[in-house]
Parts: structure tokens; sequence; C-alpha cells
């Protein structure tokens, strides 16, 4: 792990900016002990191709790979976005200007992975930090 003090963590969206994120952390030697990408069930073709080339990339690096997280029912079966909508007649929220699909399909898939993980309970358990990393575009 990233030391006896936390783990890091890094929110993976598999654009530019989290992947940039990826290759700084490298060049840094900031150790990155997990690796999140949430599945909404509704990203591009070219995005789900490119996990695959980054987990390579991650794999020669010594880094370690994607873990890929979704939305699950309380009955533990896997939500898409396109389901939800479906489900309820309605478009992603983002279509309204509002942004509870990521809270939904992102966020709250990876709270809960890291809440269940026992590396990460352990590091709480001694009253360290998980340290989330998430790539943003500064422009």
């Amino acid at each position: 792990m990233g030391g006896e003090t936390h783990i890091n963590m890094v929110s993976y969206g598999g654009g530019v900016n989290s992947t940039a994120l990826l290759v700084g952390l490298h060049q840094h030697r900031i150790p990155v002990d997990l690796i999140l990408f949430a599945d909404t069930g509704a990203e591009h073709p070219h995005t789900y191709a490119y996990l695959d080339i980054m987990d390579r990339w991650l794999k020669d690096h010594g880094m370690p790979p994607i873990t890929r997280v979704y939305k699950t029912t309380r009955d533990g079966k896997r939500l898409t976005l396109e389901q939800e909508c479906l489900q309820s007649g309605t478009l992603p929220s983002m279509a309204y200007g509002f942004k509870r699909c990521s809270l939904k399909h992102k966020i709250g898939p990876q709270e809960k992975f890291c809440n269940h993980y026992p590396p990460c309970q352990k590091v709480w358990a001694a009253g360290k930090r998980v340290v989330k990393f998430i790539g943003y575009d500064a422009g």
C-alpha cells in the first residue's frame, strides 16, 4: 500500500484528465494502491476499449489494474444508467442540468466498494485516511 498511514485511490474515468493523473502520479513516484472505474453501462465503446490499453500500461509500470465497479439494486443486481432511464421513462439527470447520475452511478459505487474493501477498512480502523485522487480539467 501507499504507506502505513493511508491508501491512495484513483477515481478513473477513462478520459484525458484521469489518464494524465495516473501518468503524473507514476512520474512523481506517488504510489497508487487502488484504481476504480465506475461503469454506468453506458460509456462509449472507445472508453471500454481504452480500459484494456490502460490496464496494459499500468501493468508495465508496476501499478495496480483498474477495478470496475457499478451501481447495484438492493438485491445485488447490476443497474445500468440505461435501465434506470427506461424504468423511470426519463433522460439522465444531466440532460436537465443536474448531476444525480454521477452521484448514483459513479461516486456511490466507488464509495460502496471502498466501504467493503478490507484494506480500506483496516486503514480506517487504524484512524488513517483513504486519499482519493480525481483528475479534473484545470482550464
